[in-house]
């Protein structure tokens, strides 16, 4: 289905989105990927299309309690149309301070 071609494809390049989103944290980060939240958009027409995946952040200097407030983030991948390339990455929220 579309949404297995969607997921694989991340998968593919899970380690590039993981790289991405180390870098714009502080700290020593482990990320958990939570495949089945993947959703598709496209804005307008001839606009390329986006994917999401939800994933969640764990501080490995903290406990479970303090790294509650590190689940459920979103990031945000521009891909090309037929899933063969990222354009461009960026999360709706800061990761970690």
């Amino acid at each position: 289905t579309e949404k297995e071609k969607q997921i694989a494809f991340l998968k593919e390049h899970e380690e590039k989105l993981s790289k991405y989103i180390k870098q714009e944290s502080h700290s020593e980060i482990e990320i958990k990927y939570d495949w089945k939240s993947v959703e598709h958009s496209q804005s307008m027409a001839f606009s390329r299309p986006t994917l999401a995946i939800k994933f969640d952040v764990i501080d490995k200097k903290k406990s479970s309690a303090e790294n509650y407030y590190n689940k459920g983030n979103t990031l945000v991948i521009d891909v090309n149309n037929e899933y063969s390339a990222i354009n461009d990455m960026w999360t709706t929220n800061d990761i970690l301070e």
